[in-house]
């Protein structure tokens, strides 16, 4: 058991549903990803799924503890879900035809009979147009609003609050740079329903490390992305729940780190150039990293310490130690490719579960084409498609611009190499 600051509980104990999305939030109408999007559906009460409007396709995803993951498409419309036998995380997304994601929900709260809160469904509040800073916007913005950030490089250190989407313009036109300090650019602290998606993070500085990552506790760091969920149990609706989703996360001591019960599904991010790129901190929880690219992050790619954490369809290249786990807990690591890494992972199959190590990754990544190569494709599309028990219509394929969540680009990626 990984130590602790606080109560704990136990996720076999507790039966977590979380309903998880993403909220790209496209732009209605037009071809460009990252505009500030259409309102989906109002919240609804617990029991029914919400409407989206503008939306295509619902993709549902269960994770539990003693299975693999189990993704689901269904009919936009629909108001019940299939439920999963013991499922601990369920993961909804609303897509429109086009690719762009229309709507989310991310509920960790079982006991909670608050209304769910569609993200994306409110008013969008833009930066710098509307408000001055992106803060002030987080902070005025109601359950269910957008704060869109237009293209531009922006020095903040922002603080999220619940039922809240940050979206910015894509990841090759918004940046939000930390310029060295160890200071974390995006907290997700005691916060629920947080989609991050369309920016490019960089430049938390490695006074960000001050201790191992498995010995100290999250408090001690800083990163890109941070959360920190000791409110769970604190009340029937608390929760610390994120859905981070087409961003470019580089350059930073740490990209991403979940700490205790801080739950995050992370799907289809480029994590480039950090020292550690994504880290479950004294986890006890679940986690998804769904379709990601990870490359040259120098001493780790993922590290899970007591988390129950899916690594499913990402592709890692350049680092010291691919994927490492600490305690018992871990997920399913299936149908990922591995390029020049030093140390897999000693729980990681190569081989088997359909992970793979290979010589070349990625068609062009110096010009930022992240697709994988054609026999990386063909060599892990079928395992996607069995794994995620999914339709072949929604493009099982591995690394950034696979999956429903697949229609974006992140531009031209300076340093890139496999």
């Amino acid at each position: 058991m990984a130590k602790q600051r606080g109560s704990s509980r136990n996720v076999r104990d507790i039966l977590v549903r979380a309903l998880a999305g993403a909220s790209m939030l496209a732009c209605g109408g037009c071809s460009e990803p990252g505009g500030p999007g259409e309102p989906g559906g109002g919240g609804s009460g617990r029991g029914a799924l919400p409407s989206v409007a503008g939306a295509a396709t619902l993709e549902m995803a269960d994770l539990s503890v003693d299975q693999p993951a189990r993704f689901t498409l269904m009919a936009a419309g629909a108001t019940t879900a299939p439920q999963a036998p013991a499922s601990d995380f369920d993961a909804m997304t609303w897509v429109s035809d086009s690719g762009g994601l229309m709507g989310a929900v991310i509920d960790g709260a079982p006991k909670c009979d608050e209304a769910l809160v569609v993200a994306g469904s409110g008013s969008t509040r833009t930066v710098p147009t509307d408000y001055p800073t992106i803060q002030t916007a987080i902070d005025a913005a109601a359950a269910g609003d957008i704060v869109f950030v237009e293209p531009g490089v922006y020095h903040e250190s922002l603080h999220m609050r619940s039922n809240v989407s940050l979206v910015g313009a894509g990841a090759d036109k918004t940046v939000i740079d930390g310029a060295g300090p160890g200071v974390s650019l995006i907290d997700y602290t005691s916060a629920k329903n947080v989609v991050v998606r369309g920016f490019t993070l960089s430049g938390v500085g490695l006074s960000a490390i001050p201790c191992d990552l498995f010995l100290c506790s999250g408090d001690h760091f800083a990163a890109a992305i941070f959360g920190d969920g000791h409110n769970v149990g604190t009340d029937p609706c608390a929760d610390t729940t994120i859905l981070v989703t087409q961003n470019v996360i580089r350059d930073s001591g740490i990209g991403m780190m979940a700490y205790f019960h801080a739950r995050s599904v992370v799907r289809n991010n480029v994590f480039i150039g950090n020292q550690y790129a994504f880290v479950a901190n004294h986890m006890q929880d679940h986690a998804l990293l769904l379709n990601n690219v990870f490359i040259d992050n120098q001493q780790l790619a993922i590290g899970s310490q007591a988390a129950y954490l899916d690594v499913v369809g990402n592709i890692v290249a350049g680092s010291a130690t691919g994927v490492t786990h600490e305690f018992v807990q871990m997920g399913r690591i299936a149908c990922n490719g591995f390029v020049a890494i030093a140390n897999v992972g000693e729980r990681v199959p190569i081989g088997e579960q359909g992970n793979l190590m290979l010589e070349r990754a990625f068609v062009d990544p110096a010009n930022g084409d992240f697709r994988p190569t054609p026999e990386l494709t063909a060599a892990l599309a079928t395992c996607l498609a069995g794994q995620l028990n999914v339709p072949a219509s929604s493009s099982p394929e591995p690394g950034v611009f696979g999956g429903t969540l697949g229609r974006w680009s992140p531009g031209v990626v300076a340093g890139a190499s496999f």
